[in-house]
């Protein structure tokens, strides 16, 4: 069986950084932190960053929070969702955990 994309269930051809990358094109806040996807689903999480300006968030916690919430709703609107991977589940348990941490650490 052919791994099928996560949002619209056609083959997937790609990984789709939940997280993306910081500005100029340096390495994915949480390189772990992904889902297959097709060329077109994979598109449409930038293109939907980009449209909320969540592309040219400055705070790192702040990004990775409001990228998991584009995630989330996308996830949302599947009539029945696919259960995710464990390696998912852990990666997005490290993400949230470092998340917590850099905000602790601003305090």
């Amino acid at each position: 069986m052919k791994a099928q994309c996560v949002y619209c269930g056609q083959p997937a051809t790609e990984q789709d950084h939940l997280t993306g990358r910081p500005a100029g094109n340096r390495p994915y806040f949480d390189v772990d932190l992904w889902v297959l996807a097709c060329g077109a689903c994979n598109k449409v999480a930038f293109q939907s960053w980009r449209a909320l300006g969540f592309d040219r968030v400055g705070d790192t916690a702040v990004a990775r929070l409001r990228r998991l919430g584009v995630f989330a709703a996308r996830m949302s609107d599947r009539e029945l969702p696919d259960a995710l991977q464990p390696s998912c589940w852990a990666a997005l348990a490290r993400c949230f955990t470092e998340i917590a941490d850099d905000i602790e650490g601003r305090q």
